[in-house]
């Protein structure tokens, strides 16, 4: 049976419902998890641990597996070390970094012919909400396939990969000892002894490289909260992430040499990829450019989701 590839224009379109469908989630958080069922943090009882968000992604994984499929994309910091924190221990020598795949596997449209939409959560551990945020979208998608008609379009027709949590080391830091507020990842990077216990490691939010080292937003100094670390994707956990995103996106587009040097230079139609890494608190939407106040040649796709969104 011959396969009708979707049009570009298509396949933004239904990125964009994707996303919207994770903002409508956002709305309505305020279903509590089942504690017995899963471990939550200390006082939290509607946020799951590093341990219940894990049990869940793969109670998930096994329940659907025509739709979901769980995959490691890396390691943590202390685990690429084989190494722990002295001052607040790890029950173990650091974490695996999982991604999950959504998508109708029995779906007419191969892989290729699907938009990519990458979501990622967990960056800063001390932000509680956004990994619960994301896996029950997750959790929506899955248990409403074939039942609810967006949801139903969204996996015929779109893969969606969740990093629920891209920094788990400190995730259980900032779980078992919350008074540290654990922003940062567990590379020490030579602050020992010069920083406090918890002032250590790397803000993996400014490790990225595009435009790394910008002190607009990020420090040189390695016990500041937005230390940037010594290098672009210094980071094992960053390396992780914009490995796992080469591998899923396309090559042919938007690969750039210079991409600093292009941000004038419009992606256009052919771009069927949408990239979201969610934080908290704040409420804020941002979109390119966010480092200075100038809108990027493809603002149209921004302004139309400001209007989709609902709130």
């Amino acid at each position: 049976m011959a396969t009708t590839v979707p049009s570009r224009h298509r396949l933004r379109r239904d990125l964009l419902r994707c996303v919207v469908s994770l903002a409508a989630i956002a709305i309505a958080f305020t279903v509590d998890v089942d504690a017995a069922q899963y471990d939550t943090i200390d006082g939290y009882d509607c946020f799951r641990s590093l341990e219940g968000m894990t049990k869940s992604m793969f109670y998930l994984a096994e329940s659907y597996p025509d739709l979901s499929s769980v995959v490691d994309i890396g390691d943590s910091y202390l685990k690429s070390k084989n190494d722990n924190n002295d001052d607040y221990p790890l029950p173990q020598n650091g974490y695996d970094i999982y991604a999950m795949v959504i998508t109708a596997s029995d779906s007419p449209h191969p892989s290729s012919a699907k938009g990519k939409t990458l979501i990622i959560s967990g960056v800063h551990p001390r932000e509680y909400a956004p990994p619960e945020l994301t896996m029950r979208f997750a959790e929506s998608l899955l248990s409403n396939y074939q039942s609810d008609a967006d949801i139903t379009y969204i996996l015929d027709h779109t893969e969606v990969h969740i990093i629920f949590q891209v920094n788990p080391d400190s995730r259980y830091i900032t779980e078992k000892y919350p008074k540290t507020f654990w922003r940062k990842n567990q590379n020490p990077d030579n602050g020992r002894g010069n920083c406090k216990a918890d002032e250590i490691g790397v803000d993996l939010n400014r490790n990225f490289g595009f435009r790394w080292g910008d002190q607009d937003g990020a420090s040189d100094d390695r016990c500041d909260s937005t230390y940037h670390g010594r290098g672009p994707g210094s980071e094992p956990e960053t390396r992780a992430v914009v490995d796992y995103a080469k591998e899923i996106f396309p090559e042919e587009q938007g690969r750039r040499d210079d991409p600093e040097g292009s941000m004038n230079v419009a992606f256009g139609e052919d771009n069927t990829g949408i990239f979201v890494d969610v934080h908290a608190p704040g409420g804020y939407i941002f979109y390119p450019w966010g480092h200075k106040d100038r809108q990027s040649p493809d603002d149209d796709v921004g302004s139309i989701f400001l209007l989709l969104v609902p709130f």
